[in-house]
């Protein structure tokens, strides 16, 4: 058989599993193997099957959950020599979250298992983005821009801001108000919105307090916001402004 054809085989079950195990809401990384269909150093045919994931190639996923698969982290695992192939693993189409040897984690497990645990944290808070309905309209023109939604994905490897979660709920009720409107004011002066803020800009205050009053709180969810009503070449000046008000209100 074909590598092609063994490809396809194993790509439509692992696809009928989180179908029929609907992990659409509760898997929290994808574990992938580069070597996935071989031993042999040139097979890199895992890169091949997270291309066409991201791409949705042959993928159906429900409606509610359309782009579900560019948002879940993938994680590596492999035999080639990090050091010489992580950065071509990383540029590879379709974006790894991180690589691992199989060796380093055989012998030392616990950053690959600290690494899990933190998108499983970011995961369970990036999932109340498919269900809280003022969010909806906000993620779908982010995945409908996937230039837009690559760009944040890279940025995206700023998981927590654990000061703002450990808030007591008096505080945190301060910040909600005082962070939303000065990061406005500040985008409107600097012409960073997109157009027609007028009609989005309660919809902006309204995903960003729901956002603080979840639990953990990530900066996936902040910088999906930022690209539904940001321009995109602005992105990184009004998040330079979200960290500067964050840290002038925690200090």
């Amino acid at each position: 058989m074909q590598h092609s054809d063994r490809l396809k085989i194993i790509q439509n079950s692992i696809y009928n599993y989180i179908k029929i195990n609907n992990l659409y809401s509760t898997l929290s990384a994808i574990v992938l193997d580069i070597n996935l269909l071989s031993d042999f150093p040139q097979d890199k045919s895992g890169l091949l099957f997270m291309e066409n994931f991201r791409n949705s190639n042959e993928l159906e996923l429900p409606e509610q959950y359309k782009q579900w698969n560019k948002i879940i982290p993938i994680v590596a695992l492999t035999k080639y020599p990090i050091g010489k192939y992580r950065s071509e693993f990383m540029k590879y189409p379709g974006y790894l979250a991180q690589v691992f040897n199989k060796d380093d984690v055989i012998n030392n497990h616990s950053d690959f298992f600290d690494t899990i645990n933190n998108f499983h944290e970011q995961m369970s808070a990036t999932y109340s983005l498919f269900y809280a309905p003022e969010l909806k309209d906000i993620l779908r023109q982010v995945n409908q821009n996937t230039k837009q939604l690559e760009e944040l994905e890279q940025i995206s490897k700023l998981l927590l801001w654990s000061n703002i979660a450990l808030m007591d709920i008096e505080k945190r009720n301060i910040f909600m108000n005082y962070f939303p409107n000065e990061l406005i004011k500040y985008a409107k002066e600097n012409d960073a919105f997109m157009d027609n803020i007028e009609n989005s800009e309660n919809s902006f205050k309204n995903a960003i307090q729901k956002i603080f009053n979840s639990t953990p709180i990530t900066i996936l969810e902040i910088f999906s916001l930022f690209g539904a009503t940001i321009n995109i070449d602005k992105i990184p000046d009004v998040i330079a402004k979200a960290n500067e008000l964050v840290y002038n209100f925690l200090n």
